[in-house]
């Protein structure tokens, strides 16, 4: 097993083994039905995302945005651009 076998074997435990049901579904089923996506992302990319907090994750997958006063909630960050490209896979896989 070479050094990417590896490394897609990590990303692919990393997202179902979230700690958050949402992020797991969301994130776990993406990346097991469509692993071959993994080879269209750089793999340090798919590891350094999935070592974002689960919250921000699934804020940035479902484009939360602000409809609480803006005294009870805040929006997420912005979406990195490096991220961009990934999430917007995430998003049409789940038809979000």
């Amino acid at each position: 097993m070479d050094n990417s076998e590896l490394q897609i074997k990590k990303i692919l435990y990393r997202a179902v083994h979230r700690g958050c049901k949402e992020t797991d579904f969301l994130l776990g089923n993406f990346f097991v039905a469509n692993q071959s996506v993994l080879k269209n992302f750089e793999l340090d990319l798919c590891e350094k995302f999935l070592s974002e907090d689960d919250m921000l994750i699934y804020d940035w997958i479902i484009e939360k945005t602000q409809s609480a006063p803006k005294s009870e909630t805040q929006l997420p960050p912005k979406i990195p651009s490096e991220y961009q490209k990934l999430i917007d896979a995430i998003r049409a896989f789940h038809k979000i």
